[in-house]
């Protein structure tokens, strides 16, 4: 009796607790398309990142729990020792493919772009970084995905002078700007730059040219 008892007992907690697994596996949220998304980004996994935005496209705009979109944290990416991760080559299929069909602002197009090239200056200013932290080792992709952008939206656009001049700062910042870099500024870039620019910034940009804080040729690519 004592036996079939123990084992009745058995029987019934085991039950007991694939019910409890089954009701908690159900409670949780399963991972979300987005979520693999992100993943694949971090770890730049190109292809499974470029088989989800094809299927999906409009996941470029979504967000996660921070509020951040898919397409900022593909050119933005920082990890936890706050090292630029810009996912270059997705980026360079998202402009092949002509935004995977999407429309996005100018403004923030750009504004996403410059911010790629800041993070990469910073990555590779800091020299307290080791070898395998160290995602990027040239800046010139990064002045070309400007050029990229540029070239989508020229001539229907200029952009805000302010945002002009952020550029030319961002880009001639003789601190990380090397020569032969300029040849990476094309035509519809220095376009949509001037076009907007004020004569007050353009006259910051000729000042911090000749006092040496951006680089003479950058600059003068951009005012000529």
């Amino acid at each position: 009796m004592n036996f079939a008892f123990g084992r009745t007992l058995l029987c019934a907690v085991a039950i007991k607790t694939m019910f409890c697994a089954a009701a908690i596996a159900e409670n949780q949220p399963s991972q979300s398309v987005l979520d693999i998304a992100f993943s694949a980004n971090e770890v730049r996994d190109t292809a499974r990142l470029m088989e989800i935005v094809e299927a999906e496209p409009a996941i470029l705009k979504q967000k996660n729990a921070n509020g951040v979109s898919l397409l900022e944290a593909i050119y933005l990416h920082y990890n936890d020792d706050l090292v630029a991760q810009s996912h270059l080559e997705f980026l360079e299929a998202f402009w092949e493919s002509a935004w995977f069909g999407q429309e996005f602002d100018t403004e923030e197009l750009f504004d996403l772009a410059l911010g790629a090239l800041r993070g990469v200056d910073q990555q590779l200013s800091d020299i307290a970084l080791t070898p395998g932290m160290r995602v990027h080792d040239d800046r010139a992709p990064f002045i070309k995905l400007l050029t990229k952008t540029a070239d989508a939206v020229f001539p229907s656009t200029s952009l805000r002078s302010q945002t002009g001049l952020e550029i030319i700062l961002a880009v001639c910042d003789k601190r990380h700007f090397a020569v032969g870099q300029e040849n990476f500024v094309g035509s519809h870039l220095t376009s949509v730059v001037t076009s907007g620019l004020s004569e007050m910034h353009r006259a910051f940009a000729v000042s911090y040219r000749q006092t040496g804080v951006l680089s003479r040729d950058c600059v003068d690519v951009f005012l000529s």
